[in-house]
């Protein structure tokens, strides 16, 4: 969860608890507190603190928006893990990002996010 704005605009903590809450339902998994990132640009404390703790198998994010891409040092960490085996939920999205569609993932993010900068130009 993230206190800033995601996908453009503020989600609310009651509301991402209650996506999450629910999506994990859905998957037999029970919910626990969240860790709710700091809002200190582009330093993600929380999310390095959860990469860094190699008992992590999971982590769940409320949105693929709150991905930390604008960090190439922050984005290859979270690559690096699922390198490693960690895999990562979106619940709002509901995809699961592993090491056998990581490759794929990567592909579709960058033409995405090359989408939102106009700098893309379909055919």
């Amino acid at each position: 969860m993230c206190s800033n704005e995601t996908m453009r605009y503020f989600v609310p903590h009651r509301v991402q608890n209650i996506v999450m809450k629910d999506f994990l339902s859905k998957l037999g998994l029970t919910y626990v507190l969240p860790k709710t990132e700091i809002q200190i640009p582009q330093t993600f404390p929380v999310l390095r603190d959860i990469l860094k703790d190699k008992s992590v198998k999971e982590v769940f994010f409320y949105s693929l928006e709150m991905m930390p891409f604008e960090s190439n040092e922050m984005i290859e960490k979270v690559y690096e893990r699922v390198r490693s085996g960690v895999r990562i939920w979106f619940c709002v999205e509901n995809i699961l990002l592993e090491q056998k569609n990581l490759d794929s993932f990567i592909e579709d993010q960058l033409i995405m996010r090359k989408k939102r900068k106009g700098v893309l130009i379909e055919d």
